[in-house]
């Protein structure tokens, strides 16, 4: 994660824990405000990616306007694909992001606010198959 807000840690982000009826911020991982925060996931092993779905905080929608979602094999994202560039977060709760890319392998997914602010969800979930 790019920078830590409070105690709202990374881990947050792919811990099973979510609600949909309240906004409960022990939920969610949070950065602090800053020109293109990130977020990623280390799934451990390479995997097959199909879906990426990401699951807002009920407050505050409005501060992820644009969205991108990256998948890589090395944590500098430096060798990368993207799965979604510059999508609209703003006041959607749940958003699924189909891999339509050609050869979606890998071990890392990187979510990003494209713009200058914050970075926070409840949840982000990689649907796939390790390989």
């Amino acid at each position: 994660m790019s920078s830590l807000f409070y105690d709202w840690y990374a881990y947050k982000g792919v811990d099973g824990l979510f609600s949909l009826i309240n906004d409960d911020w022990s939920l969610s991982f949070h950065t602090n405000q800053e020109l293109n925060p990130w977020w990623y996931v280390d799934l451990k092993n390479k995997a097959w990616i199909i879906e990426i779905r990401i699951i807002n905080r009920l407050a505050e929608q409005e501060r992820i306007k644009k969205l991108s979602i990256s998948i890589s094999n090395s944590t500098d994202f430096s060798s990368n694909s993207n799965i979604a560039v510059n999508q609209d977060m703003d006041g959607i709760l749940v958003r699924r992001f189909n891999c339509t890319i050609e050869y979606p392998i890998a071990q890392y997914v990187q979510v990003m606010n494209v713009l200058y602010g914050y970075l926070h969800f409840q949840e982000v979930e990689v649907y796939g198959k390790y390989l």
